[in-house]
């Protein structure tokens, strides 16, 4: 009998690859809800097996900060979202929505 893997086994494995790690936050960050953003964000470090002491070093955010930054009560201001982005080797871009599923009148 094989022993199936949990979601976070999966998710994990998936996040090691630096492209998945990038769809998966661009995708958590088009979401717009911080919850997902922060709990994106938690799950690419611990897949990458980045040392949370060392990116709050690396960030200048406070250790204890940063572990509530990396949880599901978290909203992280936009400057932080970007400190820890950097640190773990992305950055955020701009690109052009899709006019037909924008819902905003103009």
């Amino acid at each position: 009998m094989t022993k199936s893997k949990s979601y976070d086994e999966y998710l994990l494995n998936l996040l090691i690859n630096p492209q998945e790690a990038r769809d998966y936050l661009a995708s958590a960050l088009e979401d717009g809800d911080p919850k997902v953003i922060a709990i994106a964000l938690d799950y690419v470090v611990k897949a990458r097996k980045i040392n949370k002491s060392q990116l709050a070093r690396k960030t200048n955010i406070n250790r204890e900060h940063l572990y509530k930054i990396l949880s599901e009560s978290s909203n992280p201001e936009f400057k932080t979202l970007q400190s820890i982005l950097k640190a773990i080797g992305y950055q955020l871009t701009i690109t052009e929505c899709d006019r037909n599923s924008n819902n905003a009148s103009h």
